[in-house]
């Protein structure tokens, strides 16, 4: 018999907390259908920002499906190498404390709610992977006049903890509105948005995300291009040289991944290729060939996760 069974995961991008929930039918056990109710936990540990830590949990409804709910009153005790950095009653879903993290140190986090598990994980940031860039404009290929970035003189690779690096590109787009008593269009702000396809044929980026069949945008970039990042394996880190790439926005993030982060990343990703698959009005025969990811998660006891990166962000304004 087939029974409604809803997999959540929680999913904390690369630029912020989203949650992500699927609910597919599957021919499971009754014994699939039980999982306890769990405290989540969300942080990314990052040296440029202050530490910032979410709370939610996973109900189970009457009806057998799960819900995600804001979590408040959960105890917490943090410690980087056993000093203790916090330890009270977070009365808010967010614990925002004023303290950076640094690289090498050994942070863990213990967390308890009435009613739930109590939870634990550990982590490390590692040492930023550094570099430079310069951006030229190329013309030729499908797209006329392309903005190639170079990323080169890489340093600081090889510490412990280093799993990869994510490269990612940002350009701003203008907020406009309409209005009505000038008559006109108007420009409110702008935002940050992030560059969709990198074209690049370098040889050391996984093709975790790489997309064929394009035409050829330049023959210093080639034909195929990664979805909205680049990642680099530590081990490859030494080998490269000159990475280019295209389309190269005004600010290049480079991010260096702890292991937990790393397979966060990956699997949240691989996941997102699974919804797609799922949405795209055949389901019922992409069914047949793929299954939902299970999200990386280090949270003892619960859901979540609590990873370290390194980040560099350069401007090429």
């Amino acid at each position: 018999m087939k029974k409604h069974f809803c997999a959540i995961a929680s999913a904390l991008v690369l630029s912020g907390c989203a949650w992500v929930s699927c609910v597919v039918n599957y021919e499971v056990d009754t014994s699939a259908i039980t999982e306890k109710n769990r405290l989540v936990v969300n942080a990314i540990l990052n040296p440029s920002q202050p530490l910032k830590v979410r709370f939610h949990t996973v109900d189970r409804q009457d009806d057998g499906s799960y819900e995600c709910n804001v979590a408040t009153d959960v105890h917490v005790r943090l410690t980087g190498n056993g000093d203790v950095i916090y330890e009270n009653t977070c009365p808010d879903t967010v614990l925002l404390l004023d303290y950076y993290p640094t690289a090498n140190i050994r942070y863990r986090i213990e967390a308890r709610k009435g009613g739930y598990e109590a939870v634990w994980a550990e982590t490390f940031i590692p040492e930023a992977v550094t570099c430079s860039a310069h951006v030229r404009k190329a013309t030729g290929g499908s797209w006329g006049e392309t903005a190639i970035g170079y990323l080169y003189n890489f340093d600081g690779f090889g510490g412990e903890h280093q799993a990869a690096l994510y490269i990612s590109s940002y350009d701003q787009r203008a907020v406009m509105e309409w209005d009505a008593e000038k008559g006109e269009v108007v420009v409110l702000d702008s935002i940050w948005v992030e560059v969709s396809d990198l074209y690049s044929r370098n040889f050391f980026i996984d093709a975790l995300n790489r997309i064929g069949g394009m035409p050829l945008l330049h023959e210093e970039v080639g034909s195929l291009y990664f979805e909205c990042f680049m990642r680099v394996r530590a081990e490859n880190i030494p080998q490269l040289d000159t990475l280019a790439f295209a389309e190269a926005g005004r600010k290049i993030r480079i991010i260096t991944a702890g292991p937990d982060y790393d397979r966060y990343a990956r699997t949240a990703y691989e996941q997102s290729i699974y919804h797609s698959l799922m949405s795209d009005g055949a389901a019922e025969i992409n069914g047949m060939f793929y299954q939902p990811v299970r999200i990386y998660s280090n949270i003892n006891g619960g859901l979540g996760i609590f990873a370290g990166i390194n980040e560099m962000t350069i401007d090429n304004e």
